[in-house]
């Protein structure tokens, strides 16, 4: 799991927050979590999965992308200003799903990020927070300090492939560029000579 921006995020509404003055929330709190990208705008998937909905909704959520991800929960992406994926495909932790946006029912640029253990269940939602595993207050939160764990089944590859000099097994949440990948497969040659 990932943050869903690079480097720097400022998180601008908490999950559980009542609505402000004059607005109304179905079900009486802030269901998600709002941030803004601040060295980046593009929006990555936090977590591996299916996209169930890539849709706008015009008086809502404006362009939103809903995933259903591996460990059964929905993960929805709202107010972007693009999406880049379709219905039905099958996306990779820190994929990018879209641009931060001011779609559909917003005062400003940002993401909300929405957690539900059912998607027709509005009442369903988990503290995105507590989720990502950072701390539930406004600020400033850096993907560089959000620990990075290798996966269970990928920690036996990750220590071979650092054993034998062909990765040095960092950021083993983050894509490869193409530089890095034919670093890896030069590296991979060099140990089969």
């Amino acid at each position: 799991m990932r943050l869903p921006f690079d480097g720097k995020i400022r998180i601008t509404k908490l999950y559980g927050t009542p609505p402000p003055q004059g607005l109304h929330y179905a079900t009486g709190k802030h269901s998600g979590m709002d941030m803004v990208g601040v060295d980046s705008k593009r929006v990555h998937a936090i977590a591996r999965g299916v996209v169930t909905r890539s849709r706008y909704d015009k008086s809502g959520w404006g362009n939103y992308i809903v995933i259903r991800q591996q460990d059964g929960l929905f993960a929805i992406y709202c107010h972007l200003q693009e999406r880049k994926v379709a219905e039905g495909a099958m996306i990779a932790e820190g994929q990018v799903l879209g641009v931060e946006g001011a779609t559909g029912n917003v005062t400003g640029r940002h993401l909300h990020l929405e957690l539900r253990k059912d998607y027709s269940n509005i009442y369903s939602t988990v503290n995105p927070a507590d989720y990502l595993g950072i701390k539930n207050q406004l600020g400033v939160v850096e993907m560089a300090n959000h620990k990075q764990e290798v996966s269970d089944w990928a920690r036996e590859a990750r220590d071979w492939v650092i054993a034998h000099k062909i990765s040095d097994g960092t950021n083993p949440k983050e894509y490869a560029t193409r530089e890095e990948v034919w670093v890896m497969l030069e590296n991979l040659a060099r140990y089969m000579e």
